[in-house]
């Protein structure tokens, strides 16, 4: 079963992940794995990337758009935003900010569908999402949330 992983380690992947480049990238993790890296989509509106033994996934919008999540289908979001999109068994836990430092509704739609409050349920099985970006002195920073994946 795979396990949620401490945020420091999600932030630690990705600076290693955004500074590597061509580095030697470590044999393996603390469970033994060898980390499996996929750039799934970088072009000038978005950048997808994952780590596939974590079921970890980064996405990164400039603006609004759609972005190919693979076997786990697509995400469209309004706006431009960061997200991290980490899976576990059944259970999806979704980290988004906003880049600009300022409050905003961010709505997401997934062609998966979701379980969890504020989930609206799409026809054709998908799912629809509004997150809270906050405002003031913690504009900028992320909000997680956890969904179940029926």
């Amino acid at each position: 079963m795979r396990r949620i992983v401490h945020v420091g380690q999600v932030v630690l992947l990705c600076l290693t992940l955004h500074t590597a480049g061509n580095a030697a990238m470590p044999d393996a993790d603390a469970d033994g794995q060898a980390p499996v890296i996929e750039l799934a989509a970088n072009t000038a509106s978005l950048q997808v990337v994952r780590e596939v033994n974590l079921g970890l996934t980064g996405v990164v919008f400039y603006e609004a758009g759609i972005a190919d999540l693979g076997q786990h289908g697509t995400l469209a979001a309004d706006m431009a935003c960061l997200l991290l999109l980490l899976e576990a068994g059944d259970r999806l836990a979704l980290s988004a900010a906003n880049p600009l430092n300022a409050a905003a509704d961010l709505t997401l739609t997934l062609s998966q569908k979701l379980t969890g409050d504020g989930v609206v349920d799409l026809p054709g099985g998908g799912s629809q999402l509004v997150l809270v970006l906050p405002d003031g002195r913690s504009a900028g920073q992320s909000v997680t949330r956890e969904f179940g994946k029926p």
